[in-house]
């Protein structure tokens, strides 16, 4: 989802699937389900040993309530990413992407049931954040 850069396979310094350097110089790391403290200490040594600057974790996952995220959902996702200090950013399907704190940003990206999402966040909390965000969706909002 991320433009530009380089991208490297990351594999042998921890679960994670391909790290990508954006535009700006920042690490995209997308981490594999499961595997959440091995991608952190991968991200790490991803830094240390490519010598890239900030990092920025990314997770993908599927939106599977009956309405996707409407309203209800898209309030209680901006709400809970508005408790970090980390930029937040939803990527859907088609690429485009939205402030995860913005209410309407987030309704304008229509995500609907059965879509798959990527979240992204880049600062001091980002680990805890996305780790919170992906349990939200996960649990269908608390809808069923």
């Amino acid at each position: 989802m991320v433009s530009g850069g380089r991208e490297i396979f990351a594999g042998e310094l921890g679960k994670v699937d391909k790290v990508r350097q954006n535009d700006s110089g920042s690490c995209v790391l997308p981490i594999l389900e499961g595997h959440w403290q091995n991608g952190i200490d991968a991200a790490q040594k991803i830094k240390g040993n490519y010598g890239w600057g900030e990092i920025m974790i990314s997770r993908d996952v599927m939106v599977t309530n009956k309405t996707g995220m409407h309203a209800r959902p898209a309030s209680d996702f901006a709400a809970v990413a508005g408790k970090f200090k980390s930029n937040i950013t939803v990527y859907n399907k088609a690429g485009k992407k939205a402030n995860g704190k913005s209410l309407i940003n987030i309704l304008v990206l229509g995500i609907t049931k059965d879509s798959t999402i990527t979240i992204t966040a880049e600062g001091e909390d980002e680990a805890e954040a996305i780790e919170h965000l992906v349990k939200l969706v996960e649990s269908k909002f608390g809808e069923e």
